[in-house]
């Protein structure tokens, strides 16, 4: 939250329009709610699963020990560059994930990196309709 409004101007500097208007309503109630779901189930759930079984349960390990102590900060710099559709991004996720890094690390386990990815997801969501139904 501290970040917003940096991530808000890269954002709109980047893309030029506020990546809330992607939320615009066709006129179709039905395609509307296929599309929420649709965007729950990917978005919210099996997205986030398979990024947290890949780069924290699969590549995080597998990283050069020649980062050593910087290990934690390359990879969570290299998972905000994978997600090249959000460039703004960068910085709060790179700061963001190292929480879920660390503690991947400690606990050698992905299910609490993959919960907090899921609600993490979820809330955005939730925040971005709400947001956008709350201008119409």
């Amino acid at each position: 939250m501290a970040l917003e409004p940096i991530t808000h101007w890269l954002e709109t500097t980047l893309v030029g329009v506020s990546v809330l208007s992607k939320y615009q309503a066709t006129g179709d109630p039905e395609a509307v709610g296929i599309v929420l779901f649709a965007h729950i189930l990917l978005t919210g759930i099996l997205v986030p699963i398979t990024e947290e079984l890949y780069f924290r349960g699969y590549l995080l390990p597998r990283m050069p020990g020649q980062f050593g102590r910087l290990r934690p900060a390359a990879h969570s710099l290299l998972f905000s560059v994978y997600h090249f559709d959000t460039p703004w991004m960068i910085p709060v996720r790179t700061l963001g994930l190292l929480p879920l890094i660390y503690t991947t690390m400690y606990t050698r386990s992905v299910r609490p990196s993959i919960v907090a990815h899921c609600l993490v997801n979820l809330a955005n969501f939730a925040e971005s309709v709400s947001r956008r139904l709350g201008t119409e």
